[in-house]
């Protein structure tokens, strides 16, 4: 396997593993844990793959360039314990627009726009930490919007805890809160305009590799063969515009072919169950109006 290729491998397995194998065991806490499958789709943030990835970071966290918004995205972080390293985890976060009717009676505020942050960091030993909160969107900020009216007592741990434990110097949530989602409008509007493949196994949350088409075609060039064939299927790609020759004798005229998607969307690569996204502007514009 190329280089390239092993460094996606190793990336999407590590993330996945930790994300799987992480157990949030606290109780009673400020915020509720987030789920596993919140995390499905997170796009790959790791220094290992090579990449120059730029991400459009918002000045203002209400202005949204998408909305409804759903971005998640994951990254190594290395996390300590008494000041002691415990070995790389991984942070994994979502920005989604929120669902009133799942925090109906939960909150003290509410915005004409509102997000639910969820986050997990999952530590080298497989120690978890993970809560959700919404949170409103107002102008040049964020604000915390849960009715914070648990009972005292157990482990009220909120966001500042799981940074605490990933290397972070500071542990002020509301400036947190800002960066997740100043990154969040950024990831989405890349799903604009950039393709990507998710992989992983099918009922699991799965990982989030961001390209282009070409690059798609070139890193996943040695997908597998699937059983029975004898060749790679062409993967997703656009046809360009062109004429084709009729096939009635009776037409002397060619027909016009308009641009259009092609190809697989679905393969597998080393045992993973990989499926294609075209760019929401690609789907678009494959969308006959």
């Amino acid at each position: 396997m190329p280089k390239d290729q092993t460094a996606v491998f190793e990336s999407v397995l590590d993330s996945i593993t930790h994300l799987l194998a992480g157990n949030d065991v606290r109780a009673d806490t400020m915020f509720p844990k987030a789920a596993l499958k919140d995390f499905d789709g997170f796009e790959l943030f790791d220094p290992e793959l090579g990449r120059d990835d730029e991400i459009l970071y918002a000045a203002d966290v209400s202005d949204a360039p998408v909305w409804p918004m759903d971005a998640k995205f994951a990254f190594p972080k290395e996390g300590q314990e008494l000041g002691e390293n415990v070995g790389q985890g991984w942070l994994f976060a979502r920005v989604s627009t929120l669902n009133m009717k799942k925090w109906r009676g939960k909150l003290r505020l509410t915005f004409p726009r509102m997000v639910e942050i969820s986050e997990a960091y999952i530590d080298g030993r497989g120690l978890a930490w993970s809560c959700s909160a919404p949170v409103g969107l107002a102008k040049n900020k964020s604000v915390d919007c849960l009715a914070h009216n648990h009972p005292k007592g157990g482990d009220r741990v909120s966001f500042a805890a799981i940074y605490d434990r990933s290397s972070r110097s500071d542990s002020g949530t509301a400036n947190e809160d800002d960066f997740r989602i100043r990154i969040a409008h950024g990831v989405e509007l890349r799903r604009e305009y950039l393709w990507s493949v998710l992989l992983g196994e099918q009922d699991v949350p799965r990982a989030r590799f961001v390209t282009d088409p070409v690059g798609v075609r070139a890193a996943f060039r040695l997908r597998d063969i699937p059983p029975g064939k004898a060749r790679r299927a062409a993967l997703r790609h656009w046809v360009k515009n062109h004429w084709r020759q009729s096939r009635d004798p009776s037409h002397e005229d060619n027909i016009f072919v308009r641009e259009y998607l092609r190809g697989a969307t679905r393969f597998g690569w080393n045992g993973l169950d990989c499926t294609i996204e075209p760019s929401r502007d690609d789907i678009r514009r494959a969308t006959p109006s």
